[in-house]
């Protein structure tokens, strides 16, 4: 093969890597657009409103292409159900294994996650509500290994003499996890605010430990509760 035909050869192979990479791009990006468009029809006009006709006017793009790019309805809720809990899952893969304390630094940290994202985290929380079963495997398995990690901080703490020897730690941390869930969806669908969010967040989970806490701490818990009760802002 002759230089010239080499360095041709060179171009069109440098040509088509490049092309896919903007196919690519271009791909994502309309992902993007679709997610961001459902998300707001979400916020504005709930979710029975979402349709693959007025998602695709919203974002610009012909029905086609929101079916080639994720096939069904479902699989944008569930696009965007995936996308909103990342931040929480990200919190939740850096808990601290610190019995109660670090249960509660735990919750901090997905308070601000959730907080943070909350234009992304709401409309995942209320598409949630609305999943077809299709993807409920997914979503419990989720769930499990979030308890499972409540479960870990909590045995620290059994371990350190923090809690009662004779509690059963996985329904305990399957109890806490559940009312922060319960919690959360209150806040996802404007039952209470984000102040009112954060401290009873902290007050279930303290409320919640006084079942299984040791005698010897139970002073320090009640009186957190009683300034939670007074509307404080919950510390860490």
């Amino acid at each position: 093969m002759s230089r010239s035909s080499k360095s041709a050869s060179g171009h069109r192979t440098r040509g088509a890597t490049s092309g896919r990479g903007r196919r690519r791009k271009g791909i994502e990006l309309r992902r993007l657009r679709i997610l961001e468009a459902a998300r707001r029809i979400i916020v504005e006009e709930g979710v029975d409103a979402l349709s693959m006709r007025k998602l695709a006017d919203r974002a610009d793009l012909v029905v086609k292409t929101l079916y080639n790019l994720y096939g069904s309805k479902e699989g944008i809720l569930t696009a965007i159900i995936e996308q909103g809990t990342a931040s929480i899952d990200e919190a939740f893969s850096q808990a601290p294994a610190e019995g109660l304390p670090g249960f509660l630094r735990l919750l901090s940290t997905i308070e601000q996650a959730v907080l943070e994202n909350a234009d992304i985290l709401k409309p995942a929380i209320v598409a949630s509500f609305h999943q077809s079963g299709v993807r409920d495997a997914t979503a419990v398995a989720m769930h499990n290994r979030r308890i499972a990690t409540v479960a870990d901080v909590l045995r620290q703490g059994q371990e350190r003499g923090l809690f009662r020897p004779d509690f059963d730690l996985d329904l305990a941390a399957a109890i806490l996890y559940r009312n922060y869930i319960n919690t959360v969806a209150d806040w996802a669908f404007d039952v209470i605010d984000a102040d009112q969010y954060r401290i009873l967040s902290r007050y279930n989970t303290l409320a919640t430990a006084c079942a299984f806490v040791a005698d010897e701490h139970l002073p320090v818990m009640r009186q957190a509760l009683a300034l939670l009760e007074q509307g404080s802002p919950p510390g860490d």
